[in-house]
This record gives structure tokens, C-alpha cells and sequence, in this order.
């Protein structure tokens, strides 16, 4: 229907006289001409108003598009979030569960065959120090989660917080990783010494 309309004004024009349009263009009334100094004075006065005006609407259109963008975003930064914290104590419970077996075998074993590793105590005390250490940064972590929301007035200050605690526990995991592994090898190399 479209195409026909715009065929059937085509056909009128190419019918139509070409006297005929140019006493229509004639008859048509000029607009009124104003002073062009008076014109460009105008733009002038009615753009230095504009520039003067704050733009509250645009800067209130801006701060709304980052809420939705966060918002958007927030369902995934709290999951994602949600499942560093939860790796990161199922890596604590793993340390944990070789530290007892450690602890275990020491005891059970080779201590009822008169092994001994001198500085035991100090090296299972290191192990509990490192993992109360990444068990309090890990807490930490989980709290300023529960602090970040879109709706507050900085969101981001909640989520960079989050962010430095989990670059601490990385920090505090592989310590804690590190003291088990050293009770390990302690109580290995004295259970070969013992074997020989």
C-alpha cells in the first residue's frame, strides 16, 4: 500500500505541467526575514543560557544509568563474589584435613615407635596461627560482601574492600599451605630416619 502511494504522487508530478508547479511555488508565502544581526544575537543570548544552566537532568539520567548498569551486574559480582569465599574455606578445610592426618600419623604412629621431630610443637603451632589468620581475613571478606549494594552511595568502595581481602587471604591461604606442607615434610623426613 506504501509503495503504491509514492508511485501514484510520482505519477501525479511527472503529469502535472511544469508551469503549473512553478505558479504554485510562487504563490507560496515567503517566511518573515528577521535582521540577521538580530538573529545571531538571539542564538547568541539563547546558547550562553543554555551553557550557564546546569544540566541536572542529564547528570540525574547519568548517576540512574549506573545504578541500573549496577544492578544489572549485581546478581553476578555477589554470585561470583559468593563462590571465591566458599572455595576459598573448602581449600581451608582441605589444609585443615591434611593437617590433622599429619598430626595423626605423628602421633599414632611414630611416637609409639619412639620418633621424634624436634621442633614439632613449633611447627604445629604455626599451623594453627596461619589458619586462624586466613579464618579471620576469610570472615572479613564474607562481611564486606554483605556491605556492597548498587543503592549505596559507594558501592564500588564495598567491592574494592572485598577485592583487598581476597588478594589477603590468597596471601593467608598459601602461608597456612605453606606451614602444613613444612609439618608434613618435618614429620616424613623423621619417620625415614626412623625407618633406616
Amino acid at each position: 500500500m506504501k509503495y503504491i502511494l509514492h508511485f501514484l504522487a510520482v505519477l501525479f508530478l511527472l503529469s502535472t505541467p511544469s508551469s503549473l508547479l512553478a505558479a504554485k511555488a510562487q504563490k507560496a508565502p515567503s517566511p518573515a526575514v528577521k535582521n540577521s544581526d538580530q538573529t545571531q544575537q538571539e542564538l547568541k543570548n539563547e546558547g550562553s543560557s543554555q551553557v550557564n544552566k546546569p544540566n541536572e537532568s542529564g547528570e540525574s539520567q547519568m548517576i540512574q544509568n549506573r545504578v541500573k548498569a549496577c544492578q544489572d551486574r549485581e546478581v553476578g559480582i555477589k554470585t561470583r563474589s559468593q563462590n571465591m569465599t566458599q572455595f576459598s574455606f573448602k581449600l581451608m578445610e582441605t589444609f585443615g584435613t591434611m593437617a590433622n592426618r599429619v598430626e595423626d600419623y605423628y602421633q599414632k604412629k611414630l611416637m609409639s615407635q619412639g620418633i621424634k621431630v624436634s621442633n614439632y610443637q613449633k611447627l604445629s603451632a604455626e599451623v594453627k596461627t596461619k589458619k586462624a589468620a586466613a579464618l579471620k581475613i576469610s570472615t572479613q571478606a564474607q562481611n564486606s560482601l554483605l556491605n556492597f549494594n548498587c543503592n549505596s552511595e559507594k558501592p564500588s568502595e564495598a567491592l574494592n574492600a572485598f577485592n583487598g581481602d581476597m588478594t589477603k587471604l590468597k596471601t593467608a591461604l598459601k602461608e597456612y599451605q605453606g606451614a602444613v606442607k613444612n609439618l608434613g615434610e618435618a614429620v616424613k623426613s623423621a619417620a625415614k630416619k626412623g625407618n633406616q
